[in-house]
């Protein structure tokens, strides 16, 4: 697996900005941009309303492909898209992970491996993340990408971790939700839609933005 160089500051600005955007920012900065009166007003009309699936969609690609002008990184194609998963999935500690226990939750799905370095740094402030905000909503499901079952069960065992933990080829994620290097942390909104797609070294920080989601 091929490894992207690991995130510079004003890229993590940009998450930031991406991870905490909501459809009425966005419509307004689309309007203000093309200085249109309509535009302004069915911003305004937008703001007053949920948001639906299709809009957050589009509003996370958006954003995505903005910070991707910027940063010169290509889109991940995972973001806006609405992916379902397909069944349940036996994790380390023996239980079933149901995408029914993820409906209507902020998902975050964590692909990660034994042998990456920076796994080992970003892990453990993850898995503290989780379990800070897990009664509030927040959903997670650790995957290993490693073709060997035995290595990554060893690596979680030694971990501590209590999250869901599992093997990535096993979860029937689908063709879009593949992790290009690792670690990777893919945001899924309650509305069912990837609104971030998190690659590298990640602070804290940009966790806590992902709560605007919540």
């Amino acid at each position: 697996m091929d490894k992207l160089p690991a995130m510079s500051n004003d890229r993590r600005r940009l998450m930031l900005a991406a991870a905490a955007a909501t459809l009425p920012g966005w419509a307004a900065a689309q309007a203000t941009a093309t200085h249109s009166t309509a535009n302004l007003r069915n911003a305004k009309a937008r703001a007053a309303r949920p948001m639906t699936a299709a809009e957050e969609a589009s509003a996370a690609r958006a954003v995505a492909e903005s910070i991707a002008d910027q940063t010169g990184e290509p889109v991940h194609p995972a973001v806006g898209t609405m992916p379902r998963l397909k069944h349940a999935l036996r994790t380390f500690d023996g239980q079933e992970w149901s995408a029914r226990k993820a409906a209507g939750k902020l998902l975050m799905v964590y692909f990660w491996a034994s042998w990456c370095p920076i796994c080992k740094v970003v892990s453990p402030r993850l898995h503290e993340f989780w379990l800070r905000h897990r009664t509030k909503g927040l959903e997670l499901l650790a995957l290993s990408t490693e073709a060997e079952v035995s290595k990554a069960l060893a690596s979680y065992q030694l971990s501590g971790f209590q999250w869901p933990a599992g093997m990535a080829a096993s979860a029937g994620l689908g063709p879009t939700m593949v992790a290009r290097s690792l670690p990777t942390l893919m945001v899924r909104s309650r509305r069912g839609v990837i609104v971030s797609v998190d690659e590298g070294d990640i602070e804290v920080d940009e966790f806590d933005a992902y709560l605007a989601h919540l």
